[in-house]
């Protein structure tokens, strides 16, 4: 997979949260899982959330995939507030714009990995010969062309994490979300988890990875780091 020669573009916003709280309810208490969130996140930026559990990454995360809604405050999808959105416009969204790799994997037992990446265009009545090219494609770019027909059982840590990267990148979505994507790995499959996502951003995507690792942030090629700790923003650095 080589990278493409991208310039920066800091003028593209991709997402803004405008003053966003998330409220859950507890009995009698109310809890917030986000208090006062506003930042914006452009155009091939690579952004790192960094905060310690129970810091409310996870339900940020929520927040900027459109999984999830604000109690209060304004998210904008390129420009447009997404609380006027109906639920298949978000879908849509998700669909097109947004790919999800996560800690868990979360790749379905019983498909082998050509269908786990097949899986997200499904739902969407893409055409069967261009579900089977796409994934296959994507598979033999991340290295697992002799692994297409065996099941995530089948498959170690950083295989079944490079099958969800491939799931996530389908769609070709402008925006890569990926919440603690080496945390059930091995230092060596972490890396290159990382050279991917690294090359997915050199190719023009912008990526914003969740972690409470602190060295992730440290990455040159990270451009802005957001602290968050108790629901709230504690500094946004910005890297270069």
């Amino acid at each position: 997979m080589k990278p493409k020669k991208t310039g920066r573009t800091k003028t593209e916003e991709i997402i803004r949260l405008e003053n966003v709280y998330k409220k859950y309810v507890m009995g009698e208490i109310d809890f917030y899982a986000l208090k006062k969130i506003n930042f914006s996140i452009n155009k091939n930026d690579f952004v790192v959330i960094l905060g310690p559990s129970g810091s409310g990454k996870s339900t940020l995360l929520h927040i900027l995939g459109l999984l999830d809604t604000p109690t209060e405050g304004k998210v904008y999808f390129r420009g447009k507030n997404t609380s006027l959105y109906t639920y298949d416009q978000l879908a849509n969204i998700r669909f097109k714009d947004i790919g999800f790799v996560f800690q868990s994997f979360n790749l379905v037992q019983s498909l082998n990995a050509l269908q786990n990446v097949m899986l997200p265009m499904m739902f969407y009545d893409v055409p069967y010969d261009v579900r089977l090219r796409k994934a296959r494609q994507l598979l033999n770019r991340l290295g697992l062309s002799d692994k297409l027909y065996n099941l995530p059982s089948e498959l170690s840590g950083g295989q079944q994490q490079r099958v969800s990267v491939a799931r996530a990148l389908v769609n070709d979505p402008n925006l890569i979300l990926a919440d603690e994507p080496t945390g059930n790995l091995d230092s060596k499959s972490g890396e290159e988890v990382y050279d991917i996502l690294k090359e997915i951003h050199d190719n023009g995507k912008t990526v914003v990875i969740i972690t409470h690792d602190v060295n992730v942030s440290k990455r040159k090629y990270v451009n802005k780091v957001i602290h968050i700790r108790d629901g709230m923003i504690e500094k946004i650095e910005m890297k270069k």
